[in-house]
């Protein structure tokens, strides 16, 4: 797969997943650097990781399963939401 190929990828499967989380929030569009974060998280692997301030766990999401994930968040609403996020990247992917 091309590098352009790939980077594309990121931004619209982030996006699509920020929709089917139905989170209210606003992700940006492609030349937001949060599309890069979630890029060099997606390299990790067998790593321990806290997001504090997970909101609908985008970040966790795109990070391998060979990771402990620990995602922190005021909002049980928003926990929720990244749950969902989880098991819906797990289904896809």
């Amino acid at each position: 797969m091309s590098k352009e190929h790939k980077s594309n990828a990121l931004p619209r499967r982030v996006l699509e997943l920020w929709e089917r989380v139905d989170w209210e929030g606003w992700w940006g569009d492609f030349l937001d650097a949060r599309f890069e974060l979630a890029a060099r998280l997606g390299e990790f692997h067998g790593k321990r990781v806290l997001d504090i301030g997970c909101g609908p766990g985008i970040f966790l999401a795109e990070m391998e399963e060979t990771n402990n994930k620990i995602g922190v968040d005021y909002d049980l609403a928003r926990l929720k939401k990244a749950r969902h996020a989880k098991a819906t990247k797990s289904k896809a992917g």
